[in-house]
Formats: structure tokens, C-alpha cells, sequence
């Protein structure tokens, strides 16, 4: 059954198109993860679902009677109100029926024999009952309980912190009981908990799930299927990132292919016109002219292929660090943090050395931002100390980044901060990309990926020798986030973030410092590792003992840390994806080598097609072999 289906859907704002042509069915129970750039459109094709807002050509049919619920990125502010209240908005038909029963309650004891008034009662009443209306208390109790909304049920909703707004909104969500779930951005802001909570209930939710999100992690265990939107266009890949990704580099590759063979076409034609208006000026004669005009006519016509990169980043970023600095960059010393009434870290001790890479992971609320405000000397500890090694020069990257002057534009703000000229500001910042006349913006009207870009601007400048980041692939896309992966593997100083990324930690943490109960926790390893220690809580983290000391440095001056072997694990997920589909590949071919025996050379093409899949299916099987064989002997260590 076809829950939404779109057809040669166009939309239009300010005379610039978004949404192109796009046609795509999801049937009911699709689990679909939509992907694209920053303004390409995803957020649009929300509101056309939600028939906020209708399409310039095309359709959105909707199956009769779906009802669709929508989780927003940024909570609206819902000044007055608490948690409950926010909550009990879920079971707004409801309360509507439940209004509309009592009314009829009182006007029936006026008038106790008026049969309209029994037959209308009635019928409500058995629809209360059939959508739960008696159990609205339970239920209630029962998502504030999944959701770790109990303490907060009586706060003010513009008191809680992202994430407690963004696991509030999707309670009333779940109490709205939709056949439909789109969710913007819904791993935005929640801790390690609750994503992985979030994840095993889309995974056995019944009904159809649309999700616009950049963390790939999130998007290989919950999409079935992925929606790419690009350049007013939308492509159908089954399977989820891991799969797209392999699909999305054939693709690439063939697009290539066909870019260049039209390109060799369009350069003949315009050759050709070139000719036949050279020949009709010299000789005089209309008809080569005609002939140049046909030929313009089929250039107009043509429809052109892009090459695959077109819309992509057309910048890359970099950062200029040193890894000379002190062998000892931070040391936390019986350090306790916390604030009037709250103790955030207590007896804390922790040395950072040169060269690690280090994920501070932990609940919200557990204070690793305060934690890093105490190491940059914005917070005076409660007790014990923090010590900054004397050659260290640090970069900070914080989570909210905010600007002294939100007026000025992006070329005062670097030749003032900065100490740059104007041809050197607007040369840096086309670098990062920002050119012709948006170095004139305001800083005011930068979206939160564009304030990190400029940030990363600044820290290019100060060669720093540790960089601490507060979640810094927050608000950026894909791309954004695989630059600033590729960036950060090219930095040769010592790394130390906040972040609920599992794909950029599996990417660059060398260790993981979990942040719980208190204490500090070294854990070598990947987010893997931390998930099992989270899992199964050793002696040592018994209330009363202290966490252990991290381990000593090597020659390189990292410690030591086994193997996770998360990154093997992921390349066995793509090789194994990529084997299946060289499988389907095959039995396809092999029924049209049946069906074309007779054609020789069509048994020809088809046969030398098949050996090379078959050649490459074997080398698949042997990297597959060598991979399995290296994560079952890293899990026997």
C-alpha cells in the first residue's frame, strides 16, 4: 500500500526552482533516510507532505485518512507552558472529544429524553474509547518514563536544554499515534543514550518513518532506503548510507562517462556551426546559415548531463597545526567542577598527552562543555586544579558559536580580527568558501554550519597545538562533515572533543573519556569499546574508588590502545553490500545469456561483461575473507 506518492513534483521560491522534477512512492512501513546539501530542498519537501504548503506543478497524493506527524529541527519556544502541558498536546483530538462529551453530558441532564442528543453522545463516546481516550494517563506515564521525562514534567519548556526539548517534542509525537513519522534532524542534541533508545524504536515501529539526517552512523542502522535530493532532484537508492554510498560512487562513474561523451558531442556541434556560418559569411549563402541554426536548435534541445561533482563543496578546509608542544598538554589534578546545590566532576584527575585524540563523551548535562571552560580558565574549579603545559596554544571550537559584533560583515570581521587587508580577507575567505558578494553578509545571517566554517578561518591562522571542539559536526551536512573529517586527519596537534558523532568518532578518536557519575574514565578504543565498558561497569567505577590514571604515552607519544576494529567493521558492511548487489549483477546476466544464445555477438558482449563481475566478485570474497579473519582475531585478544 502506497503511503505518499510524489509526481513530477516542481517548486519555485524567489524565481529560483528547489524542487525540479521529483517523482518517488513510499509504500507503507518504509523506514527512508532523505539526504542532501543545506538548502536543497528536504525541509520543502516536508511542508508538501504536510500540505503546508502545495506544489507549483505536479501532485502529492497522500493516502485517504494518513495521519502524519512531524518532529521540528528548532523546538518553537511555547512561552507559559511545561512539560506536561507540551506532552498532553499529542492527545489533542482527544481532548477535543472529551470537551465535547462533557458538553453533551450537561446538555443531556436539561434535556435527558432529546435522542439526537443520546445518538451524538454515543457515537463520540465509542470513538473516545476505540482511540484510547481512558488510557491517556497511562500512556503519558509510559513515553515520559521511555523518555526520561518524569523529573522534568512540571519545568518550564523554554527552561530545558536541545536535547530535553527535542525528547519532549518527540513524546507528544508518539502520543499523536501518526501512520506517518517525518523527523528533522532528530539525533540533533540527544546524548549517547537516548540515540541509541531513538534507534530501537524506529527499528520496530510500524509504521512509515521519513527522516532528514546528516549522521550517517544513525542512517546505516535505521534507513532501509535512501532518498537523495540534489540540484532539484531525487534519486531512489535501496539499502541504507553504507549501500548508498558504494551505489552513489558507481553512479558517480558513470555519470562521468556520460558527461564526457556528450561533451565530445556538443564540441563537435559547435565546431559544425562555427563552419556553416564561416562558409555562409564567405560565400554569402543562407542555406549554411540555416544549417548552423539547426544545429543551434539541437544544442537547445539537448538535455544536459551534469558531472558528478557538480553541486559539491567548491572548497576544501584546512587547518595549520604543530605537534611540537609539551609531552604533558593538559593535567587535571583531584579536579571537582560544578555550581551552587551541583557537583559536576569531583576528584577528577586526567593528563592529556601530545599527539592523542581524545572523544569526551558523556550524558547531556554530565558537564564536559563546563569541563572544557574549565581547561580554557573560563571557570574557576570548585577544588584541585587544571595545568596547561607552557608551550601549548589552544583552538576552540565551541558548540553555540556567537560573534562580539552580529553586524558586521564577513570582510570586516577578518581584516579586524584578523589583522588582514582586504585582498588577503576576501582571498581567505574564498578559501573557505565565501566569495564574490557574500563576504558582505552579516555575521548574523550565517547558519550554524557556516559560523563553524568561519571559526575554522580563525583557527587557521593561530597554528595551535591542541584543539578542543563542542560538537562540531552540529548543523553541518555530509560534505561539511567529510571535509572537516579530512581536515582534522591532516592536523598534526593533539585533538580533544565533545561529540555524539559515532561515524567522525570512529574516524578520528584514538580513546574515548567518558564523563559519568562524577568521574573521568579513560577508555582505549573506539565508540565500540565505550559502548561495552558503558555496558558492563568494571569494580573500579564503584562509588568511593578513584578512576584509573590514563596509560603511559609511547614513543609517539600516544598511549596504547587496542584495537576496535569499528573501521574494518564498517568496510566488511560496504564489501558485503557491494558482493550482494555483483550477485544480483550476475544471475541477471546469466538469464540473458540464455535468452540471446542464438545472437553471437550479444553472447559475446554478455560473456566478457560477466567474467569481469565474476573477477571482481572474486576479489570482494578474498577482502572479505581478510576482513572477517581480522575482526575475529582482534575479538579473541
Amino acid at each position: 500500500m502506497i503511503d505518499i506518492s510524489f509526481y513530477q513534483v516542481k517548486k519555485t521560491y524567489y524565481q529560483k526552482p528547489v524542487l525540479e522534477s521529483v517523482s518517488f512512492d513510499l509504500h507503507s512501513g518504509a523506514k527512508v533516510g532523505l539526504i542532501g546539501r543545506n538548502g536543497a530542498g528536504k525541509t520543502t519537501l516536508f511542508k508538501l507532505i504536510m500540505r503546508e504548503e502545495a506544489p507549483d506543478a505536479g501532485q502529492v497524493i497522500l493516502r485517504k485518512g494518513l495521519r502524519v506527524g512531524f518532529l521540528e529541527q528548532l523546538p518553537d519556544h511555547r512561552p507559559g507552558q511545561n512539560v506536561k502541558r507540551v506532552l498532553e498536546e499529542g492527545f489533542s483530538e482527544l481532548l477535543k472529544l472529551k470537551a465535547d462529551l462533557a458538553s453533551l453530558e450537561r446538555s443531556m441532564t436539561e434535556t435527558p429524553e432529546n435522542p439526537a442528543l443520546l445518538r451524538s453522545y454515543g457515537e463520540k463516546l465509542t470513538q473516545f474509547e476505540a482511540q484510547g481516550g481512558y488510557t491517556m494517563d497511562v500512556k503519558l506515564s509510559e513515553i515520559s518514563q521511555a523518555l526520561k521525562l518524569g523529573p522534568l514534567l512540571e519545568q518550564p519548556f523554554e527552561s530545558l536544554s536541545g536535547g530535553e526539548k527535542t525528547r519532549t517534542l518527540f513524546g507528544r509525537l508518539l502520543l499523536q499515534a501518526p501512520d506517518v513519522l517525518l523527523l528533522d534532524e532528530p539525533t540533533n542534541h540527544l546524548d549517547s543514550d537516548m540515540l541509541e533508545w531513538l534507534e530501537r524504536y524506529l527499528n520496530l515501529y510500524d509504521g512509515t518513518v521519513i527522516v532528514i539526517s546528516h549522521d550517517r552512523y544513525f542512517l546505516d542502522l535505521v534507513a532501509q532506503s535512501i532518498l537523495e535530493l540534489d540540484q532539484g532532484y531525487v534519486k531512489h537508492y535501496e539499502g541504507n548510507y553504507s549501500w548508498y554510498a558504494i551505489e552513489k560512487e558507481k553512479q558517480d562513474a558513470l555519470q562521468l562517462q556520460q558527461y564526457q561523451l556528450q561533451q565530445k558531442k556538443i564540441k563537435a556541434i559547435e565546431a559544425a556551426i562555427q563552419r556553416f556560418e564561416l562558409w555562409g559569411s564567405i560565400g554569402d549563402n543562407e542555406k549554411f546559415f540555416k544549417k548552423a541554426n539547426q544545429f543551434k536548435a539541437r544544442l537547445d534541445k539537448m538535455d544536459r548531463v551534469l558531472p558528478p561533482d557538480h553541486g559539491k563543496l567548491s572548497y576544501k578546509l584546512s587547518l595549520e597545526g604543530t605537534a611540537k608542544a609539551s609531552k604533558k598538554l593538559i593535567e587535571l589534578e583531584d579536579l571537582t567542577l560544578g555550581y551552587p546545590g551541583v557537583t559536576l566532576l569531583e576528584n577528577g584527575t586526567f593528563t592529556l598527552f601530545r599527539g592523542e585524540r581524545l572523544c569526551l563523551i558523556g550524558k547531556n548535562g554530565t558537564g564536559k562543555t563546563t569541563l572544557f571552560r574549565a581547561i580554557l580558565g573560563r571557570l574557576e574549579p570548585t577544588a584541585g586544579r587544571v595545568k596547561v603545559g607552557g608551550s601549548v596554544t589552544i583552538g576552540y571550537i565551541p558548540q553555540d558559536i556567537e560573534f562580539e559584533d552580529p553586524n558586521l560583515s564577513l570582510h570586516d570581521w577578518c581584516t579586524q580580527t584578523l589583522s588582514l587587508n582586504s585582498g588577503e580577507a576576501r582571498n581567505l575567505l574564498a578559501h573557505y568558501g565565501f566569495r564574490d558578494q557574500e563576504v558582505f553578509r552579516q555575521l548574523s545571517t550565517l547558519s550554524g554550519g557556516e559560523r563553524s566554517r568561519l571559526k575554522l578561518i580563525q583557527l587557521s591562522k593561530n597554528q595551535s597545538t591542541l584543539l578542543l571542539l563542542d560538537e562540531p559536526t552540529n548543523h553541518m551536512d555530509i560534505p561539511s562533515r567529510e571535509q572537516l573529517e579530512a581536515m582534522l586527519s591532516a592536523y598534526e596537534g593533539t585533538l580533544l572533543m565533545i561529540s555524539h558523532d559515532r561515524y567522525l568518532i570512529e574516524m578520528m578518536a584514538t580513546g574515548m573519556l567518558w564523563l559519568h557519575d562524577q568521574r573521568l574514565e579513560r577508555i582505549d578504543g573506539g565508540y565500540a569499546d565505550y559502548q561495552s565498558r558503558a555496558q558492563a561497569p568494571s569494580p573500579q567505577n564503584t562509588p568511593g574508588r578513584r578512576p584509573v590514571e590514563s596509560s603511559k604515552p609511547t614513543a609517539s607519544g600516544r598511549p596504547p590502545r587496542p584495537r576496535s576494529y569499528q573501521k574494518e567493521k564498517l568496510q566488511l558492511q560496504q564489501v558485503e553490500a557491494e558482493i550482494t548487489s555483483l550477485e544480483a549483477s550476475v544471475a541477471r546476466l546469466e538469464d540473458e545469456l540464455q535468452r540471446h544464445a542464438s545472437d553471437f555477438e550479444k553472447l559475446t558482449a554478455l560473456s566478457t561483461e560477466l567474467a569481469d563481475l565474476k573477477a571482481r566478485h572474486n576479489v570482494l570474497l578474498e577482502e572479505w575473507t581478510m576482513l572477517s579473519e581480522l575482526i575475529d582475531a582482534g575479538a579473541g585478544q
